[in-house]
């Protein structure tokens, strides 16, 4: 028998787990020998996973079912979930998060022990659900904002000689597709396809259009969906420890999500294509929740957010891309810098000084 558990930590009920996770609810800290909080885990915290109960009533024979695990709120301060103890507690003088200057002491721990296979599963199932989310939210806007315009409208150029939102549909699929054939390429073992320059992009770019170009809609929409599935399905195949390794595959699967969604929304909508304005608003919001996810690392993290802040700064909003512009630089302040020069952040370039600070 399969059965689906929920588990979810939160302020004002609840209890840890015998296996020292925590399950409905209060806040918990851990303390050292003597008594020195060196983390405390509050908020809401919700997943989900499978196990085969083996037909019995029986916990401790339940089996996880590898790739059940998701993450489906995070809201609060939980250092200790991204955090793998027994892994500090094997090197001397590890930092604990957001701790004081108390220090673990090292202490023999198995490599195979729960607590360690426990959190490494569900961290690395974090991490390549996070990056699933941002592909299925593209996608998921994707299908309603194109998919609500008229066939007139689809085939019309959005300015003369330029693109039609048909064009924009399949770039974004091209794009996820060679992302895709990345990953497989790394878990294969094969080599993978260098960087490219401007003009090389802007070629592939113009052959990826050629050769659909006389495609119709429904024909644009089936590879859409199936190159996000096998997209998704790469990701939930590959190794955590080689995604957050590799700038290219973390950031090119980052990238090729809701940011490169959102930055073609924009441009139809700066050429006057009548996209539901209500479905852009939440795509917009949607897109500030899967680029906050705490299980995409820093680096990462941060410069979604700074690219959220240019979209939402051309788009006219500036208080909430000053807002998302202080939260870029907090998470990796090298973005300062580059922001100084960014032709996106014209609007705001006297705010600059003042966020950074």
């Amino acid at each position: 028998m399969l059965v689906r558990r929920r588990g979810e930590t939160g302020r004002d009920e609840g209890r840890p787990s015998d296996d020292g996770s925590l399950v409905d609810g209060v806040d918990q800290s851990v303390r050292d020998s003597e008594g020195n909080v060196l983390l405390r885990d509050k908020g809401v915290f919700v997943t989900t996973f499978q196990v085969d109960t083996k037909g019995d009533t029986d916990l401790e024979n339940d089996e996880f079912l590898d790739g059940s695990w998701s993450l489906l709120k995070d809201a609060g301060s939980h250092p200790g979930f991204y955090f793998d103890f027994c892994a500090a507690a094997r090197s001397p003088g590890t930092n604990v998060p957001k701790a004081t200057s108390v220090r673990l002491s090292p202490a023999p721990c198995a490599a195979t022990c729960r607590c360690c296979r426990h959190t490494r599963r569900m961290t690395d199932e974090a991490l390549t659900g996070a990056l699933a989310d941002t592909i299925e939210t593209a996608r998921s806007a994707e299908r309603d904002l194109f998919g609500g315009l008229e066939s007139a409208i689809l085939e019309r150029p959005i300015r003369e000689g330029d693109w039609n939102p048909k064009d924009f549909q399949a770039h974004l699929t091209a794009w996820k597709a060679r992302q895709a054939d990345r990953l497989g390429a790394v878990r294969e073992g094969r080599t993978v396809a260098p960087g490219m320059d401007d003009p090389e992009e802007d070629a592939l770019n113009a052959e990826l259009r050629a050769a659909r170009i006389d495609w119709d809609w429904v024909a644009v929409v089936q590879e859409a969906d199936a190159v996000t599935d096998r997209l998704i399905q790469e990701l939930r195949q590959s190794d955590p420890d080689a995604l957050r390794a590799s700038d290219r595959l973390l950031t090119g699967t980052f990238g090729n999500g809701v940011l490169h969604t959102l930055t073609h929304v924009r441009w139809l909508l700066e050429a006057g294509v009548p996209l539901d304005h209500r479905r852009v608003a939440v795509f917009e919001d949607e897109a500030l929740r899967v680029l906050s996810a705490t299980a995409i690392p820093d680096v990462a993290r941060a410069v979604g957010t700074y690219d959220l802040a240019c979209y939402h700064a051309l788009r006219g909003s500036p208080d909430l891309a000053r807002s998302l512009l202080r939260d870029a630089f907090r998470i990796d302040p090298e973005l300062i810098e580059f922001s100084r020069t960014d032709e996106e952040l014209h609007s705001l370039r006297g705010d600059l000084e003042g966020l950074a600070g």
